[in-house]
């Protein structure tokens, strides 16, 4: 028996599958709004399957970049955690690309 995708097609989908495929999709919609409630839990026995999502290589700019924020941020602010007067976040994230940028190079 030819396998058909479970799930909602398009007219698309329709347009491309054969006729026996057609006609499998076709009684599987029957099926499912004249019984909605077995189908409901068929579809609840199904077990779910997690994606696992590929973790990114973390590059040598970002790491540079997290030492260089250290660095700039140490000398930016107080002994009490406070910024020095003029400085903001924005121009220490400004600097620290500025000084990765240059020891990149």
């Amino acid at each position: 028996m030819a396998k058909v995708p479970t799930g909602y097609f398009t007219i698309l989908d329709f347009m491309t599958m054969n006729e026996f495929e057609r006609n499998v999709a076709l009684s599987e919609y029957k099926r499912m709004i004249q019984d909605p409630f077995a189908v409901a839990a068929e579809l609840a026995d199904r077990p779910v399957q997690k994606v696992k999502r590929k973790k990114r290589k973390v590059s040598k700019y970002s790491r540079a970049l997290s030492k260089e924020l250290k660095s700039v941020r140490k000398a930016a602010t107080l002994k009490s955690g406070r910024l020095r007067k003029g400085m903001t976040p924005g121009k220490i994230l400004k600097k620290a690309h500025r000084n990765v940028k240059r020891r990149l190079k």
